[in-house]
């Protein structure tokens, strides 16, 4: 994404996002939070980065014995 855009979000600035995903469809459930020091920019490039690569799979079900139904993932981004 950030090949192809004009624009470009702010240098050594970090981005953390954490998301719930979901067990059955590896889905993300609900994006939680988005901080860091990055420029609203960088923050929707990390989030965008992450809906892109959803869904994750569907869990075993030794995973769903482990974390439930669902699961808190925390993604950070470093743009240097």
């Amino acid at each position: 994404m950030l090949d192809h855009s004009r624009e470009h979000p702010k240098r050594n600035t970090i981005v953390t996002v954490i998301v719930r995903v979901e067990a059955t469809k590896g889905a993300i459930a609900e994006i939680v939070s988005v901080d860091g020091d990055s420029d609203e920019l960088g923050k929707k490039f990390c989030v965008a980065a992450i809906g892109n690569a959803a869904p994750f799979g569907a869990w075993t079900s030794e995973m769903v014995d482990s974390f439930g139904g669902s699961q808190s993932m925390t993604f950070e981004f470093h743009y240097e």
